[in-house]
């Protein structure tokens, strides 16, 4: 389903529709359901465990939106499976099952919250230096470091003045910060693409912000 992506060639590679992938897993689910009302809990236990394996493999990729839709798949998933133990009468399972569930809203709501925080910090140059020292801790998943370092490089495209007269210095110096930092591949060449981005005329800073907003 998904390509790995080389920051190194592109760091703004599409993302995928949120709509038809969550069309897809709601297909699979509703199986889930006629299994359930039809009295086949086994094959739609199956079902349900299908889905959560595609919201755990969209949650393994770098772009930290792949992250956020996967969660919230293994959420719907999970929710089903829930019910599904519930009506077949295995209680402990079902009591599982809703805990299962409470860590997992708990984890999309993080994701989103924090997709959300770290696009709107990066439109300050003030927040990119505090933006740095979160992309230089190896603890945190690398779709939230990509994340970060991309809000430092290219968050320029959502401020007006930035976006007209160039990227601020503090930009510039936060992110000359992680040259040379021993990142992951994937990383340092979002590095090199902002650190060349800053030399860039009116007319190509305008191409780079919508395709950093539209990503």
């Amino acid at each position: 389903m998904l390509a790995a992506l080389d920051s190194s060639a592109d760091p703004f590679l599409p993302v995928l529709d949120p709509i038809p992938v969550l069309s897809a897993g709601r297909a699979l689910l509703a199986r889930g359901r006629w299994d359930v009302e039809h009295g086949r809990p086994a094959d739609a236990d199956s079902v349900v465990r299908a889905a959560i394996t595609v919201g755990r493999h969209l949650q393994d990729d770098l772009a930290l939106p792949h992250v956020v839709l996967g969660a919230r798949i293994e959420r719907e998933a999970v929710q089903m499976l829930a019910a599904v133990y519930h009506n077949a009468g295995r209680f402990a399972q079902r009591d599982r099952a809703d805990a299962y569930l409470a860590r997992v809203d708990s984890n999309l709501a993080a994701l989103r919250h924090g997709l959300s925080q770290i696009r709107a910090a990066g439109a300050l140059a003030d927040n990119t230096a505090a933006l740095v020292g979160w992309a230089r801790h190896d603890a945190l998943p690398l779709a939230v470091r990509r994340e970060l370092i991309l809000a430092v490089a290219f968050g320029w495209a959502y401020s007006d003045p930035e976006t007209r007269g160039g990227p601020a210095d503090g930009r510039k110096e936060a992110l000359a910060q992680l040259a040379g930092a021993n990142l992951p591949a994937e990383l340092e060449g979002i590095v090199r693409r902002g650190t060349a981005a800053f030399g860039y005329n009116l007319l190509r800073r305008l191409a780079v912000a919508w395709r950093y907003k539209t990503t």
